[in-house]
């Protein structure tokens, strides 16, 4: 966010910073009951992509104008 801020001007409070929580691969952290995130395996594949597409449609009806920028995708699933 800070880039966008800086480098292009965004005014801070126009910036909604937005963490999806699909859930987690590590088991201690599904046992773990002070995990604050979603206990549920982390889905895999189309399943994964088709909530990143979901959002991303909601988002684009809801703020047509919008800039979304994702970050720390695991390298497998950057595409």
């Amino acid at each position: 966010m800070d880039l966008y801020i800086a480098g292009a001007g965004f005014y801070p409070s126009r910036i909604i910073p937005v963490a999806l929580d699909l859930g987690t691969d590590n088991p201690k952290l599904r046992e773990d009951p002070l995990y604050l995130g979603s206990p549920e395996p982390k889905p895999q594949g189309e399943e994964y992509f088709a909530y990143v597409d979901e959002f991303v449609k909601a988002m684009r009806r809801r703020y047509p104008h919008a800039l979304i920028h994702f970050e720390d995708f695991e390298t497998e699933r950057a595409r």
